[in-house]
């Protein structure tokens, strides 16, 4: 079993953190993640390869603002350093193993909702029409594993796409913070469907409309679709996944675990705007907007395509290491954390994370050769070079 999600043009490792896109990104010395978010179309960068990147850079963020997929990412975890530590493979976690499993009674399966919550933003960022974008997002191919839960709302909301638009974000961030999401996400679609206050604030049918509503009326989206199932389920609020990664298995995770730094730094900005113009000059019109409609970082995570949260995310959280077809993009490790092991005497310290990945790509590679020659019954270095 792993955590990778594989799509035309990119594959995304949960467990590594990074990203391959077949595509050229314009990469050279120095260049960072941040300036290819920032001027895709100024460096030259075909569309297609920023969607790709985008779709990434959303699993990366999931990891941190769902307790759920954190919780698979650190099942797997657990199971990589117990085969280092002690020589065995213990088997997949129930979680992990139910994640993908199509079942007969719910409409679609786990991970499948995972991927449409990740394909909705990367197809949002290309499209200034609610239709379009709608179009884009429920044909191709690949629709029955992009696009099921989404054509699954579209039939509940009768088919209004401005409206599924305008709910999506919602269910689906709240849906993954709690132990059912496809339960979560289903009953909430249904309540939003009947909501009298919902439907009376969503007649804006336009793009800029959607998008002012998921920032200005965030609170009223969830109490009207989420809460009242919460409340009937007896669920507590759920924590974030940023919880499973300082006090769970991810402590040890190289990558996870320092991006906790990043994290805080973002949270103390946003908490202290005056300081916005030292701390991140470039943002500053993003998080001072943002700042002005909510106290609470964690809509940026739920709303990731929106231009002022993908400014903010991009910024604070770039993913550590993409292998691009023309070379290599790694994100620079956090400076507080550098100073440290320098101040420590760490004779060789790493700038950015391609050392880190690079050998975390190695153990991982090791651990599910081993889980493979283990379900064929084969000694455990079978497959090892």
């Amino acid at each position: 079993m792993t955590m990778t999600h594989n799509a035309p043009g990119h594959t995304y490792d949960g467990l590594t953190a990074t990203l391959v896109v077949d595509a050229a990104l314009a990469t050279k010395e120095g260049m960072s993640l941040r300036e290819i978010f920032r001027n895709p179309r100024e460096l030259g960068i075909e569309p297609s390869a920023v969607g790709v990147l985008f779709h990434g850079a959303v699993h990366f963020w999931q990891v941190f603002s769902s307790n759920f997929i954190a919780n698979l990412v650190a099942v797997e975890w657990e199971r990589l350093v117990q085969y280092e530590n002690a020589g065995t493979i213990l088997a997949p976690h129930e979680a992990l193993s139910t994640f993908y499993l199509d079942e007969p009674t719910r409409p679609f399966a786990t991970a499948q909702l995972q991927e449409t919550w990740a394909r909705f933003w990367e197809t949002w960022v290309h499209f200034d029409d609610v239709g379009q974008h709608c179009q884009a997002l429920c044909a191709g191919p690949d629709a029955a594993i992009y696009a099921r839960p989404y054509q699954w709302l579209l039939e509940v909301l009768e088919g209004d796409a401005a409206y599924a638009a305008w709910v999506f974000p919602a269910l689906c961030f709240h849906a993954f913070n709690t132990a059912q999401p496809i339960e979560v996400y289903c009953r909430a679609a249904q309540r939003a469907a009947q909501s009298q206050a919902l439907r009376t604030l969503a007649r804006v049918v336009d793009y800029e409309g959607v998008q002012e509503g998921w920032l200005r009326h965030w609170n009223l989206l969830v109490n009207e679709s989420v809460v009242p199932v919460l409340v009937e389920r007896g669920d507590a609020p759920g924590s974030r996944g940023i919880e499973f990664i300082q006090n769970g298995p991810l402590r040890s995770h190289p990558i996870y675990s320092e991006y906790v730094e990043f994290l805080f730094t973002m949270q103390q900005t946003w908490r202290q705007p005056a300081r916005t113009a030292e701390d991140a000059a470039p943002i500053a019109t993003e998080l001072t907007a943002l700042r002005a409609l909510s106290n609470d970082i964690w809509l940026a995570f739920a709303v990731p395509g929106h231009p002022w949260c993908r400014a903010v995310l991009n910024y604070f959280l770039p993913p550590p290491l993409v292998h691009a077809r023309d070379g290599e993009l790694a994100s620079r490790r956090p400076a507080n954390l550098r100073l440290r092991e320098s101040r420590a005497g760490v004779s060789r310290v790493n700038d950015t994370y391609r050392q880190h990945a690079v050998a975390l790509e190695a153990r991982v590679q090791r651990f599910r050769a081993a889980s493979r020659a283990h379900a064929l019954g084969l000694p455990l270095d079978a497959f090892l070079m």
